[in-house]
């Protein structure tokens, strides 16, 4: 699966919502403040081994993000909040990283 782009993300809310500029990059601008708060909850639930909490968040990274068409970092919320159930200290520390990666590049190209 390819990582997320501004591009597809912009398209998929022109195609699906019918959005023009100006409202595509206001939920742009959302998605990308929200992510951010995920991801670092996510963090920290994942050194305080906090695998209830985990599973929760993870599961708002999975569906915030398949909200908006980001595959990819959706893909890895899904296998996030699996690993969580499992408390798979190891997939989680990796999951996280790949999710955090992703969303920086986004974040980086949207600027």
């Amino acid at each position: 699966m390819e990582d997320d782009t501004i591009e597809k993300i912009r398209g998929y809310l022109k195609k699906e919502f019918e959005l023009d500029e100006e409202d595509i990059s206001e939920v742009l601008n959302e998605f990308l403040s929200n992510m951010q708060s995920l991801i670092k909850k996510a963090s920290s639930e994942i050194a305080a081994r906090n695998w209830t909490d985990l599973k929760k968040t993870a599961h708002s990274i999975k569906g915030v993000s398949a909200n908006l068409g980001a595959d990819f970092i959706s893909s890895r919320g899904k296998e996030l909040e699996n690993a969580a159930l499992a408390s798979d200290d190891a997939k989680v520390s990796s999951l996280i990283s790949e999710i955090s990666n992703s969303f920086e590049n986004l974040k980086n190209r949207h600027i």
